[in-house]
């Protein structure tokens, strides 16, 4: 899906319940600067097994609102990024983007430091970002669409000006620091909102774990080289969330560590393929 030569007004655009795979260059793609889109959703989604060298969304208008929830990304050897709004026509263009990524799985080899998710300096200053509850990591198996990090590399998670990045309870490893992401102009300005420069550090990015930190095994995983991500529900990862919730996406199907087999779980009363985690 492609918007090239006129400015795109969108009320919603959404992605649900989506296997996306074996796509050359991008879902979805907007080069004409300007227009708007009020609400981006991508949830329950399974991407993964393409090589195209390209964004995965990218934006070249406005958005209000964009919530990636509740997905896996896997097998995406050269990805540029997963969400990059790349350019607004003007700053009375930029809105104030509440901007959510949370309860994801994300196992992409790209050692690029393009940042994973990007937003330069075309969101409004009073933007909002929460990135909680995610397992961000380099795979630590290779194949055809898994290389190893090279030596002394570090990719990029997040990239932007102004506004405020909320990160909390997420699992990584061998990524930069949240603060390589704060983009400054040539006046040194663009801080985060929440940055405190006397300190160094970001309030509200807080209690994000290594592997180790969250007790997680890659042997934990039901079965990473072919794509099943499952974790038995009496991990720690099951309520290690921000104010308890589960940490990556929410999937009623678990290992049981038992009998290595699948279980299907029904949790509190909640009907089997919904979650309340």
């Amino acid at each position: 899906m492609a918007s090239r030569t006129a400015p795109t007004y969108i009320d919603t655009l959404a992605f649900r319940n989506c296997d996306i795979l074996e796509f050359g260059r991008w879902p979805y793609r907007s080069i004409c600067p300007g227009g708007n889109i009020n609400y981006f959703e991508v949830t329950n989604c399974s991407i993964h097994n393409a090589d195209g060298e390209q964004e995965m969304f990218r934006f070249s208008q406005s958005i209000v609102e964009a919530v990636i929830v509740n997905n896996t990304f896997y097998n995406l050897p050269n990805i540029k990024a997963i969400f990059a709004l790349t350019r607004v026509p003007d700053e009375t263009s930029k809105m104030n983007l509440i901007f959510t990524f949370e309860n994801n799985d994300v196992f992409v080899a790209n050692a690029q430091t393009i940042p994973l998710l990007q937003f330069g300096q075309c969101a409004g200053m009073l933007s909002e970002y929460y990135i909680n509850n995610n397992i961000i990591l380099y795979p630590s198996w290779e194949n055809e669409w898994n290389k190893a990090l090279p030596e002394g590399t570090q990719p990029r998670i997040f990239s932007g000006s102004y506004g405020s990045v909320y990160a909390s309870n997420n699992v990584m490893e061998n990524f930069q620091p949240w603060t390589s992401g704060m983009q400054l102009d040539a006046e040194g300005e663009g801080a985060w909102l929440n940055y405190d420069e006397a300190t160094g550090e970001v309030l509200g990015i807080s209690d994000n774990m290594t592997m180790a930190e969250a007790h997680l095994e890659w042997s934990d995983f039901a079965s990473c080289e072919s794509g099943d991500f499952s974790i038995w529900n009496g991990h720690y990862l099951y309520t290690a969330g921000v104010e308890g919730a589960c940490v990556g996406p929410r999937k009623l199907v678990h290992r049981c560590p038992e009998s290595e087999s699948l279980v299907l779980l029904q949790c509190r009363g909640v009907p089997v393929g919904q979650s309340d985690c």
